[in-house]
């Protein structure tokens, strides 16, 4: 009997589990429309940061703080941006993935050589960009934003 009500329980419980809501451990995903960009790597909007996951952009006061900025604004201008939360940082920001009409925003600023990869999905298109002296590696590079924000501390 317990076999046979396992064998007929089955199928519920496959159809449980694909209409069960998914846990968000870092929130739910939402979608903005006409964020505000802070620089190259942050954004406001209904007053959240959101700091783009996987990279590292320069600081607006460091060499090409401004040109990072001004392309993360031309890769969202009139958009509508789907955020993916992953996490949070220290400074109380939604870490997301943000994706658009253009695909993985993070990806698309590492692949245009303004930003630098802080994940391995995006070290091949670092590479590839380095390698093709695109965005801000034909001007000498990007010096490590990381380094920048403890010399200002």
């Amino acid at each position: 009997m317990k076999i046979l009500f396992k064998i007929l329980f089955f199928p519920v419980r496959l159809l449980w589990r694909a209409t069960a809501p998914r846990r968000f451990p870092h929130g739910r995903p939402f979608d903005m429309r006409h964020p505000l960009v802070i620089d190259g790597d942050t954004l406001h909007h209904d007053g959240r940061k959101i700091r783009i996951w996987g990279i590292d952009a320069p600081e607006m006061g460091e060499a090409g703080g401004a040109a990072a900025k001004g392309r993360l604004e031309s890769l969202l201008s009139r958009r509508q941006v789907h955020a993916v939360p992953r996490d949070t940082d220290v400074y109380g920001r939604i870490v997301a993935q943000l994706f658009c009409g253009r695909g993985d925003i993070g990806q698309a600023m590492v692949a245009s050589g303004y930003a630098i990869s802080r994940n391995r999905a995006y070290d091949r298109d670092e590479k590839r960009a380095r390698k093709a002296k695109a965005g801000l590696w034909k001007r000498g590079g990007i010096a490590d934003p990381a380094i920048h924000r403890r010399a200002a501390a």
